[in-house]
C-alpha cells in the first residue's frame, strides 16, 4: 500500500520513488498478495457472508 494524497498531487512522485526503487516496489506487492490470498477460498467467502448476513437479521429483529 502507498498513500497518495487525494488530490493526487504526489502520484508522479510516489511512482517514480517506486521506479527507482523496485525491491520497495516488489516487497508493497508481495504484501499485497499475502493479503488478498485469505479471501481466495469461495466457500469461506461464502460462509462469512451468511454469518454477516445472520447477525444483520438477528440485530435487526427479522430473526429470533
Amino acid at each position: 500500500y502507498v498513500e497518495i494524497r487525494p488530490d493526487y498531487s504526489d502520484l508522479i512522485d510516489k511512482m517514480e520513488y517506486y521506479a527507482s526503487h523496485p525491491a520497495e516496489a516488489e516487497e508493497i506487492n508481495r504484501h499485497a498478495q499475502e493479503y488478498i490470498a485469505q479471501f481466495a477460498d469461495p466457500r469461506r467467502e461464502r460462509l462469512i457472508a451468511l454469518m454477516v448476513m445472520e447477525k444483520y437479521f438477528r440485530l435487526g429483529g427479522s430473526l429470533s
